[in-house]
């Protein structure tokens, strides 16, 4: 039982194309890198909510997989040549499984819960030639993984039970000023 939720724009890895120093060169890849770019303030935000619940009765099975995956990828640059920038990135994965109300799991082999958020967060922002100014890049992560199995709830199997909930974070927040005076803020 697979429950899947992308909130990205990613590269085919199986488009045709070059390979670059950071994966493949596509028309695809250089759009979407464009596409991530803002005069004077940019905003990316991404959710992505996968969910499985097995709600009451009994399964049966020789292996038993059930997965939740959320993956989210918020990508923003801002870029200015007056005043400031500002970038702020958002990226909310949210994968649950909830085996709940007396739900009965037998199995003649393995079973396995596993939950997995990941989350891919990068905010830039760059402020070029201006006498006086400011940049700022902020980017806030929230990531929820969680695997249940209620209280009155059971799982009986011969081989190995895993009950997993995962969750990873890639985020960073870069900013840059260029000109006669500097202000740098970056929160990540």
């Amino acid at each position: 039982i697979d429950s899947d939720a992308d909130a990205a724009d990613l590269v085919d890895d199986e488009q045709p194309g070059g390979t670059g120093k950071f994966g493949p060169v596509t028309l695809e890849a250089v759009s979407e890198y464009i596409g991530s770019i803002s005069l004077f303030t940019g905003l990316a935000i991404s959710k992505a909510q996968s969910s499985v619940t097995i709600d009451g009765g009994n399964i049966n099975s020789a292996n038993l997989s059930i997965s939740s995956d959320a993956f989210t990828d918020a990508t923003t640059r801002a870029i200015s040549p007056l005043f400031g920038a500002v970038a702020y990135g958002n990226s909310i994965p949210n994968a649950s499984i909830n085996v709940i109300n007396g739900t009965g799991i037998v199995s003649t082999g393995n079973v396995s819960m596993k939950s997995n958020a990941n989350s891919e967060l990068a905010a830039s922002s760059s402020l070029r030639g201006a006498r006086v100014g400011a940049s700022v890049a902020v980017g806030v992560a929230n990531i929820d993984s969680k695997t249940t199995l209620s209280s009155n709830s059971s799982i009986q199997a011969e081989g190995a039970v895993d009950v997993i909930a995962h969750g990873t974070k890639n985020q960073s927040g870069f900013s840059t000023v260029s000109g006669f005076k500097e202000v740098k803020v970056t929160f990540a």
